[in-house]
């Protein structure tokens, strides 16, 4: 039994690979948020331009601490859904809600998120 275990541990990846996996993980995910971050800003300055109305109860995300916040709040949501096996919406939909989202465009971010979360299980 111990020989089977020290094999298979033998063919997997070392653990240098795992860490530069990860950590290029950590990298491309740091670069995504800061391009969505521009791609938004440039959309919020259109609307700006063209004089959009925006409802009262919408959550400006006016610097990097609160996408920062939010981005925290998700990281330590997919960590608890990870450890406990619960969908990623019974956690992120009250704490997208507190931010006064539309529940619809809350519903279908969940439904992005449970899409990413199936794609890294299967890769």
């Amino acid at each position: 039994m111990i020989t089977n275990y020290v094999q298979s541990e033998q063919a997997g990846m070392s653990d240098n690979v795992k860490k530069g996996a990860m950590a290029g993980f950590i990298i491309l995910g740091f670069i995504l948020t800061r391009w969505s971050m521009k791609k938004v800003r440039e959309n919020y300055d259109i609307k700006m331009r063209d004089g959009y109305k925006f409802e009262e109860t919408d959550y400006n995300f006016d610097n990097f601490a609160d996408v920062s916040k939010l981005a925290v709040f998700c990281a330590i949501a997919g960590v608890l859904c990870g450890c406990t096996g619960i969908a990623g919406g019974m956690i992120l939909g009250p704490l997208f809600l507190t931010y006064n989202m539309v529940p619809s465009v809350m519903s279908a971010t969940n439904q992005y998120i449970s899409m990413i979360a199936a794609l890294s299980v299967v890769a």
